[in-house]
């Protein structure tokens, strides 16, 4: 109707050809535009210059307001087909076209009402037994909506089975009904396009506020694949969320209102099915609820698999990871549902070291350190998103023992070269291949424990640098030998090579040349261990990529440790009476607290001494080895038994 391409469709049949009869109101109009004059007969009209008789008359008084620029004849079409409506009993005429509408939004695509007015309309029976075989048998033809009947009407190779069916006059009556829910239909359409438009709710920003995040059954740390798996635990808060009651419904859809539009109101489960896991891949979701705590909401999530990681192996096999997880809600920023993310420093954040899977491998950092940021491809769909890093640090010994450590012995052995007597320079030649062709079968066979990447390691160099001293022994021997034969052995050597005495002057410069050779090898051996653990210092002292600080590598840190590992439990007990992890997170509410102290274990002071335990830092202010050795020497003049064991992952 108020569309162009409806005009002569959908009106037709009202005309005076059709059911209508000629003293109905509005006949005139809609034979108007049933010839298609109306649009060269009258031109557009506002609502306003109408007045409030044509929108009684449309049926639309009281309701949404028409359209400023809406014809006159389209009007008095809509009226027509209201009071038309009314006739056949489809809808009471005070009930206007909204009524009509309301009406048809419960049968306009159900054959089971098309079939029940049909029947209605010649007499018929309407009960279920009659209706349900025939809308069955539809179904059997694979007719499930009204269009799709139309269509089959029109079907030469369906239309037998339908005459079947609808047998004498219902098969008229079906048709009939059929154009009368096209009539509908552009009704509705007419209808919509005439309501006000409704305004979009504004943005409510979502604060979650990070609670807890923990690490737990790390493993897997895959440097090929570069994935690790892990499980990881999680906590959202939302502050005041229990007295909101949008937030506190149980209904996990996005909302939406009576008339079906959406609300942009979600609830907090909703929110917390938006968490998702960028890096993540084949992740198990072990539990997602939300808990009621005061008047707050608890999102809490607890997920298991693998996660990517680009690893950093340039320093191997003194190399620190970063294992990030990435937690991100699909809420985009400048979206009609937005979240904001933010990690209080009361936030626990930790990583259980004692479920750690490869501890005879990594050395891993019992402190987790956290990012704000945001992902996406598009710079217009911003999500935020929260990085929680750990760090791992890898043990260099196996490497050292069954790599560096036979590499540097066989890069030593072109060194004794040079004690084989001068003439014997085929032996010497012997000895440099032997060496040579030992270098690259060993460095075939330990292929398997490097890590197969297109740059080189800090392993790599030294395992090249290695066969470099080896190629460089067979050369310098090829030298001694080209300067004997072609220079010093012919038959009549030139005068230099031999002496006032009559000696031979060759022996003596094969000597002085295998001295200074060999001092060349020994010196270029040594200067290339120098180099290489200077190199493995640098790499245990620096940082990771990220800025996390490495843990202490070295055997007396690791003794230190185990020492205070052992022994932090028994202590532990004796100074708090009932100790669990549960109470150990109501106890370090107080980042400045530790959670050993307690009154009567410092009688006369009722103060908990500061201690070296502090809630985790950014990236940026994680202080050097020198500076936590410093800090620990001083909390244990402070208070002795801070130094009892490591911090746990809730400490931390």
């Amino acid at each position: 109707l108020h569309e162009g391409k409806h005009r002569n469709t959908h009106i037709s049949w009202l005309g005076p050809k059709g059911p209508m009869r000629r003293g109905a109101a509005g006949t005139a109009s809609a034979a108007r535009l049933h010839e298609g004059k109306a649009a060269k007969s009258k031109p557009a009209a506002s609502s306003k210059e109408l007045g409030p008789a044509a929108e009684q008359a449309a049926g639309l008084d009281g309701q949404a307001p028409l359209p400023e620029q809406l014809p006159t004849n389209e009007i008095k079409a809509l009226a027509t087909l209201r009071k038309f409506m009314g006739k056949r009993g489809v809808v009471d005429k005070k009930d206007g076209i909204r009524g009509l509408i309301a009406s048809m939004k419960k049968d306009a695509d159900s054959l089971e009402a098309l079939v029940k007015r049909a029947l209605h309309s010649l007499g018929a029976d309407e009960t279920p037994e009659t209706i349900g075989p025939m809308v069955d048998q539809l179904q059997e033809l694979y007719i499930r909506t009204p269009a799709q009947l139309e269509k089959s009407f029109k079907c030469e190779d369906t239309i037998d089975d339908l005459r079947h069916l609808f047998r004498g006059r219902l098969m008229p009556a079906m048709k009939h009904e059929l154009k009368l829910y096209h009539a509908k239909v552009a009704l509705q359409r007419a209808a919509t396009s005439m309501a006000a438009p409704v305004e979009t709710p504004r943005p409510i920003t979502r604060r979650l506020k990070l609670v807890r995040c923990e690490l737990s059954q790390l493993s897997h740390i895959d440097q090929l694949s570069q994935t690790f798996r892990v499980r990881v635990s999680v906590s959202f808060c939302i502050e005041g969320g229990a007295l909101d009651e949008d937030l506190s419904k149980q209904f996990d859809g996005f909302p939406v209102d009576e008339d079906g539009r959406p609300t942009y109101r979600p609830s907090a489960v909703w929110y917390l099915s938006q968490l998702d896991f960028p890096n993540g891949h084949d992740l198990h979701v072990l539990e997602s609820k939300v808990a009621v705590v005061g008047n707050d909401l608890h999102l809490i999530q607890r997920v298991e698999g693998e996660f990517f990681e680009r690893f950093e192996l340039h320093a191997f096999p003194f190399d620190a990871q970063d294992l990030t997880v990435t937690m991100c809600f699909n809420c985009a920023k400048n979206g009609p549902v937005p979240v904001e993310l933010s990690c209080p420093p009361s936030a626990v954040l930790g990583i259980d070291v004692t479920t750690f899977a490869f501890s005879d491998v990594w050395d891993l950092n019992p402190t987790l350190s956290h990012e704000l940021t945001t992902v996406g491809a598009c710079k217009t769909a911003q999500f935020p998103a929260m990085n929680i890093r750990a760090c791992a640090c890898r043990r260099a010994n196996f490497v050292l023992v069954n790599v560096a450590v036979p590499m540097g012995f066989i890069s030593l052995m072109p060194a004794t070269i040079f004690v084989v007597s001068v003439e014997e320079t085929a032996e010497m030649l012997n000895i440099a291949v032997t060496v040579m062709l030992t270098a690259v079968a060993f460095k075939f066979v330990i292929a398997a424990y490097l890590p197969q990447i297109s740059y080189m390691t800090l392993i790599d160099k030294y395992i090249q640098f290695c066969n470099g001293i080896t190629y460089l022994s067979a050369l310098l021997v090829a030298i001694v030998g080209g300067l004997q034969n072609w220079v010093c052995a012919p038959a009549s050597p030139p005068s230099f090579c031999v002496r006032a005495d009559g000696t031979d002057f060759a022996r003596g410069l094969g000597l002085i040349l295998h001295q200074i050779f060999f001092a060349i090898v020994v010196a270029s051996w040594l200067l290339l261990h120098a180099w290489f653990i200077y190199r493995a210092r640098k790499a245990q002292g620096q940082e990771t990529e990220k800025g996390i600080g490495r843990v202490e590598t070295s055997p007396k840190a690791r003794r230190r440790r185990r020492r205070m590992a052992k022994d932090g439990s028994a202590k532990r007990d004796a100074l708090v009476p009932n100790f669990s992890y549960r109470n150990l997170l109501s106890i370090t509410s107080s980042p400045r607290i530790s959670p050993r102290w307690s009154p009567a274990s410092t009688p006369g002071t009722s103060t908990p001494p500061t201690t070296r335990f502090r809630p985790a830092r950014d990236a940026a202010q994680t202080p050097n080895v020198s500076q936590q050795r410093q800090r620990s020497r001083q909390a244990s003049r402070e208070l002795p038994l801070s130094r009892v064991r490591h911090p746990s992952p809730f400490e931390s």
